[in-house]
């Protein structure tokens, strides 16, 4: 009796907690739609909830009634890793009444099918056919593939058959067993779209293998030896291995390869046919080229470029690189273009799309498996590429262990900006969709976490290593050596900014499991996306959308054969953002399909939203005055269309043409290891340059230009023929050979004489017997004599001229770069004096630039408008620094400037007048915030210490960053890495304990008792001068963070009166790429000016600059004497850049004669007055700046309104005056002394 007593109870608490949670909680209530009928479409009114907390509330199975367990024992994991890939979830609405059904396919057991109740309730349909016992089933999706208007069913397995099974529009399913599809090869996700323009839905099948080798051979058989044989593999192995050559230098690799994918063309009778792969895959060229053996996981169909056509993204694991497609409309594809995806994902896993920015064209995000916590992350080991990156060498696409989210710049180019947005590192991620939870018509992030066992713990690699070869290779049973790797889903909120926040605890993601598969459908007609999750070993995961706010559902029911519109395009106006944009697809989530209705966030109570459809043949369709808080379902065959839209007119002329040819140069640079000198380099530090000038060496009005040099090359010196408008290299004594690399440049014309000033480093001549400069100097184009500047320890980066004794004489400061051995410790600059003859040391300002930094770009200019040039300095791993000069001796005016809070990575300076109050604004460039450095910095600032740690003569240094969690500094990357320390690591028995160390525990001592350097920020930056006093600083607008930046030059591009900028991009000379890859996000940038400080970025297809190697030094010019200001950029260890300008209206073009001493006015300013009392703005001329280059002393100078005088303001403080005769653009002003 008491047991009775005791049983009735629990049976209560269990009946009447589910009957709470069913009657407590709105998640299970069924939304009956009461639908109207319109003109080609019917709508009905959603329930929509205004207030309370949006983001998901997991059903429970008891109430849900979705009980199923994906479980996948020990010893099918032992025979077959394969099998950890695991399985999806397909949903639609198998028997037309309105609600998503769902299927479940299973490794180790039955598939299951759930027919909606309603109200988040399900019943299992016992369909023996379907249940597919004799597969290992993996993906699955419901796709109307006959066009009989009712969703068919297609599931792939690891080994077997791939299957179809027809729908009788009952929700009864045939299995076809004459379907055409080939046996499964380790087949994985699925994506329909009409390829051929039948109007049926073909199908792109994602194949990964069967099985790995070492499931099929012992560990001591498969060695190099035994695999191959003069230089081939040999059977059985070459079905399971390739040879990769990776060139001249490096070894050859043996790889193991997957299986190809498959591309199904549909016959229209529920049958498919096996496209040859040779004739509907090309490259980028056209040439046929196929689908490759790679380990293949997912792949989504969508249109990338806009004309209509789906396009096809496949996500490859391991070694085998992401491949994108282009559709060409006549049944094949192509290859993107090399340079149109500068890097992926290395284990991608899954993409999906999204117009982040706004602008008309989707954005892509491929998710990967980087930890985003420290530990986790110093625990795993890192891939490596299996293709070497050489200097130059742009063209190819290396791969990272990271998330890639790609922006549309929309010329069918992209610049990855994982690092940028937040979303690089979202654990061992496998599914990913673009949702808009909070409905603000930005696209928020949900990532599907988790994985079998940790496979890449570094420390069970290494016992499973020990147990290997304690064993002889003998061993098979190999998951007890690693642990359940149940982790956290993803919830990323879009800030509007193309940067993301981490929200996944306070939206509904708080359990960890293994997830795989997701599906999105509206399970219960309320207008949002629901999710449904597959997950391994345990019951899936069906999640409530709470959506709050006004909303607008959208299902399209195409015309047949394409019964789900696939293909079609939706664009929303009148929401809370200007346009959102979404795709109808089918298949591509991972394993797992989704149905296919569209969400927009809506505004509340308003009625004048508009949908416009693009239906898969490219007409149009228009729906006005749509209210928020509905869904519509619009009938192709029914509803009113217009006629494709006309091909868009050609794009207008870009205002630089590229004439690269013209020079045909290509910059020289050794091969140097950096890493035998300092082992723990984050960065190379030989492959810095070069620089680049133009001089008019012959006084004649028309430029030289000169590009330095790597180590064992040359500098090299064109001159331009007007006539022919070429450049003609010009051989003789000013191709420098580079006894080191060739650093900054500068120039100055003194009588009938050109005098160059090339500064040259002593890194990889490893002597300081190496000039630290040399002085030049050339008449009547011949070089008359030559001084070298004595060498010191410090390797010499940027020059920089200027009359800062204000005696006609000019000064030179050679900056110290850095301390060859001894980075990042404080370099040594100087002074020079010329004194007739030659340069002499400045005694005077000697001590005050001793082991001021490691300074990276310098320039004269006199920033408070005293009549004496100052001196400006970026510093790598420090700030600006200003030195006001008051009467030729320099004091440190930094912290009263307000610049010594900005600490950063800053590398090239220059001043322009940005605001037009008179005085020179500066603008420097740093490292960008789309950069590893810049992701584990946060809010507090990124730290190197430094220090000869193992007391060998030799400085170390440890980047750290503080890590939140711990409360202290920590190492940035893995044990493994300091392995040139590792005499001070004894301690660290593991890299589990090492990935716990502070800083502190990692030295063994205080570390705040460790020399070390800071950064507080990665941005480039422009610092308005505030009259002398100050600087203000205004950060450049995001596009320009997406990369680190050089040179920085001021022109006014476009002639309009207001100064523009331009930044070199782009640094490949990382270490070591996986654990700091190489930043590649730029093209080079030109910034409008709006005249108040601020810019706007330019276009590359716009400006027609378009760069992809790592720029350096570039120069600004008016080449070819037509009043608009042309371009050379240089990049390290590849071809330099030409590009003229085309803009429609010349500028004012100004050549200043100064006083014998200076005759090209170096220190001057000059500017435009106008006719109704205002003036343009100032333009310093400079000798050295931007990034160890020069820029022409001619100046182009734009207008704004109508000129009346050119005003001068020579170096020594008098002014000058020239009148602007209308009709006359070309001017030569000679000095006149009062």
């Amino acid at each position: 009796m008491t047991g009775s007593h005791r049983f009735y109870p629990l049976i209560a608490i269990i009946l009447f907690g589910a009957l709470f949670y069913a009657c407590g909680s709105s998640s299970q209530e069924q939304i009956e739609l009461e639908w109207q009928e319109g003109t080609g479409y019917r709508y009905a009114e959603l329930p929509v909830e205004r207030s309370g907390e949006f983001g998901f509330e997991q059903i429970p199975s008891s109430y849900s009634k979705v009980d199923l367990i994906n479980s996948l024992p020990e010893e099918l994991m032992n025979e077959n890793r394969v099998l950890m890939n695991g399985s999806g979830v397909a949903a639609g609405d198998i028997d037309g009444d309105g609600l998503p059904d769902l299927y479940f396919t299973r490794i180790d057991g039955p598939n299951r099918l759930y027919k909606n109740l309603g109200a988040f309730q399900f019943e299992e349909i016992p369909i023996e056919e379907l249940e597919l016992n004799d597969l290992r089933s993996t993906g699955a999706v419901f796709a109307d593939v006959d066009g009989d208007g009712h969703l068919d069913l297609l599931v792939t397995a690891v080994s077997g058959e791939n299957v179809l099974f027809l729908n009788d529009g009952r929700g009864g399913f045939t299995r076809q067993e004459e379907s055409g599809l080939q046996p499964a090869l380790g087949s994985m996700t699925m994506a329909l779209a009409d390829v051929t323009g039948n109007g049926y839905p073909d199908l792109y099948v994602v194949n990964y293998r069967e099985t790995n080798v070492i499931d099929e051979f012992p560990v001591q058989e498969l060695t190099w030896e035994n695999t191959i044989r003069n230089g081939e593999l040999i059977p059985p192995y070459d079905d399971y291995f390739t040879i990769i050559d990776r060139g001249e230098g490096f070894p050859p690799e043996r790889h193991e390869i997957g299986r190809k994918d498959e591309l199904y063309l549909n016959n229209g009778d529920g049958t498919f046919t096996l496209a040859d792969d040779m004739e509907r895959f090309r490259d980028q060229n056209g040439d046929p080229f196929g689908l490759s053996p790679d380990w293949g996981l997912s792949a989504k169909f969508h249109d990338l470029n806009g004309d209509g056509l789906q396009d096809l993204y496949v996500s490859n694991d391991f070694w085998t690189p992401d491949r994108i497609w282009i559709n060409q409309g006549d049944g094949t594809f192509r290859a993107i273009d090399s340079l149109a995806i500068r890097n992926s994902s290395y284990y991608s896993m899954t993409v999906d799309f999204a117009d982040l920015s706004k602008n008309g064209t989707p954005d892509i995000f491929t998710v990967e498996m980087l930890d985003e916590d420290h530990s986790s992350r110093l625990i795993k080991r890192l891939p490596i590429e299996p293709i070497p990156l050489r200097p130059g060498e742009y063209h190819h696409r290396p791969r990272y262990n990271r998330n890639s989210l790609y922006l549309n710049r929309g010329d069918h180019t992209y610049t990855e900006i994982s690092q940028y947005s937040g979303l690089h590192a979202t654990e061992w991620s496998w599914a990913v969709r673009f949702l808009d939870l909070n409905l603000d018509g930005h696209e928020d992030v949900i990532v599907m976490n988790g994985f079998a066992y940790d496979f890449q713990n570094m420390d069970s690699q290494q016992r499973l290593l020990h147990e290997l070869i304690r064993t002889q290779g003998e061993i098979r049973g190999y998951i007890e050596d690693f642990t359940p790797l149940k982790q956290q889903n993803r919830i990323f909120l879009n800030n509007g900014d193309l940067t993301f926040t981490n929200a996944s605890s306070e939206l509904g993601f708080n359990e960890l499991d293994i997830s795989l598969g997701l599906a999105l459908a509206d399970l219960n007609n309320d207008g949002s996306q629901d999710l449904v999750v597959s997950r391994l070993n345990e019951e899936p995961a069906i999640f409530r959308n709470r959506a709050r706010g006004p909303r607008v559902a959208v299902k399209l029911i195409g015309e047949s054969p394409n019964t789900q519109a696939i293909g079609a395009e939706i664009e929303f106006l009148g929401g809370p953002v200007e346009s959102q944009i979404k795709q109808i697809v089918s298949g591509g989530d991972y394993l797992s399909g989704s149905d296919p209705m569209v969400v927009f966030a809506a505004t509340a109570g308003s009625s004048s939203h508009q949908i416009r459809i693009r239906w898969p043949d490219g007409s149009r369709s228009v729906l006005q005055e749509v209210p928020s808080g509905q869904i519509y379902e619009i009938r192709e065959s029914d509803i009113a269309k217009l006629p494709p839209e006309a091909v868009p007119p050609t794009a207008p002329m870009a205002l630089f043409e590229d004439a690269s040819h013209l020079l045909a140069h290509t910059h020289h640079e050794d091969p140097f290891n950096d890493l035998t000198i300092q082992p723990l380099l984050p960065v190379k530090l030989s492959q810095q340059g070069p620089g680049v000038a133009f001089v008019d060496m012959d006084h004649n009005g028309q430029d030289a230009l000169i590009i330095g040099s790597g180590k064992g090359g040359a500098a090299s010196l064109f001159s331009w023929n007007q006539a022919t408008e070429t450049f003609q290299n010009q051989p003789g004594d000013l191709q420098l050979p580079a006894e080191g690399d060739l650093t900054g440049m500068a120039a100055w014309r003194k009588d009938d004489k050109t005098h160059l000033i090339v500064g040259q480093a002593n890194y990889e001549a490893g002597s300081v017997r190496t000039p630290s400069a040399l002085h030049i100097i050339v008449e009547n184009g011949e070089v008359t004599e030559t001084q070298n500047l004595p060498g010191i320890l410090s390797a010499t980066g940027p020059v920089a001229l200027a009359d800062y004794k204000g005696d006609g004489t000019m000064g030179l400061f050679i900056g110290g770069r850095f301390v060859p051995g001894q980075y990042p410790a404080d370099a040594t600059s100087r002074l020079f004096l010329y004194n007739g003859k030659e340069f002499v040391p400045d005694k005077e300002n000697e001590e005050l630039f001793k082991d001021l930094g490691m300074v990276t770009s310098a320039l004269f200019v006199d920033y408070n408008q005293d009549g004496e040039p100052d001196l400006i300095l970026s510093t790598e791993w420090g700030t600006l620094r200003v030195f006001e000069n008051q009467g030729g001796k320099f004091t440190d005016r930094t912290e009263e400037m307000g610049l010594h809070t900005y600490k950063g990575l800053w590398q090239g300076v220059t001043a322009g007048d940005f605001n037009n109050n008179g005085y020179p604004d500066l603008v420097a460039t740093n490292w960008g915030e789309n950069n590893f450095f810049r992701t584990l910095a946060g809010d507090k600032p990124l730290r190197i210490y430094y220090g000869d740690f193992n007391r060998n003569r030799r400085m170390d240094m440890i980047v750290s960053y503080y890590e939140e969690s711990a409360g202290e500094y920590v190492p940035m990357n893995k044990l493994g890495y300091y392995e040139s320390i590792e005499d001070i690591l004894r301690h660290a028995q593991t890299n589990q304990q090492f990935a716990n160390f502070s800083l502190s525990e990692m030295l063994r001592t205080d570390a705040e008792r460790v020399p070390f350097k800071e950064v507080n920020t990665f941005q480039h930056m422009v610092f308005l001068n505030q009259e002398g006093k100050g600087f203000e600083p205004v950060p450049l607008p995001a596009k320009a963070q997406f990369a680190p930046g050089f040179y920085v030059g001021t022109a006014d591009m476009d002639n309009d009166g207001v100064e523009d900028l331009f930044l070199s991009q782009n640094f490949f000379a990382v270490t070591r790429p996986q654990s700091n890859p190489r930043l590649d996000g730029g093209r080079g940038l030109w910034l409008q000016g709006k005249g108040d400080g601020t810019f706007e970025p330019v276009p590359g297809h716009h400006s027609g600059v378009m760069i992809y190697g790592e720029q350096r030094g570039a120069a600004l010019g008016d080449l070819n004497s037509n009043g608009r200001t042309d371009l050379v950029v240089s990049q390290n260890a590849a071809d330099t850049k030409l590009y003229l300008n085309q803009a429609e209206r010349r500028g004012i073009r100004i050549r200043l004669e100064g006083p014998q001493e200076n005759r090209a006015g170096i220190g001057a300013a000059i500017r435009l007055l106008y006719e109704d009392g205002t003036h343009g703005p100032k333009r310093f001329i400079t000798a050295g700046s931007g990034y160890w280059s020069q820029n022409s002393t001619t100046q182009v100078l734009g207008y704004a309104g109508q000129p009346v005088s050119i005003e001068i303001q020579w170096p020594d403080g008098s002014r000058q005056f020239e009148e602007f005769r209308k009709g006359i653009m070309d001017y030569t002003v000679t000095y006149a002394k009062d």
